[in-house]
């Protein structure tokens, strides 16, 4: 039972992984585009959009993936600088 449990959990954490390779290689397209048009790398509306879009979903851990998602976002901005 734990190791079906357990092999369910390294399942999902290899999408989590997939997902958050393929997040920065697009953060890599973002930034090269925010560079060449003089956009700021902060962009508070777009955070405010994730983060309704998440507290819109009405999780049942709501709390924990908004502090996930906080860290995401601040990674993302320090690897555009």
């Amino acid at each position: 039972m734990l190791s079906e449990l357990r092999k369910k959990i390294d399942d999902i954490d290899d999408i989590i992984i997939k997902s958050l390779e393929e997040r920065y290689k697009i953060i890599e397209s973002i930034k090269l585009v925010k560079k060449e048009n003089n956009l700021s790398i902060l962009d508070n509306k777009r955070e405010e959009e994730i983060f309704k879009k998440i507290i819109d979903k009405k999780l049942d851990h709501q709390k924990d993936i908004i502090n996930i998602y906080q860290l995401i976002l601040k990674l993302s901005k320090d690897n555009q600088e």
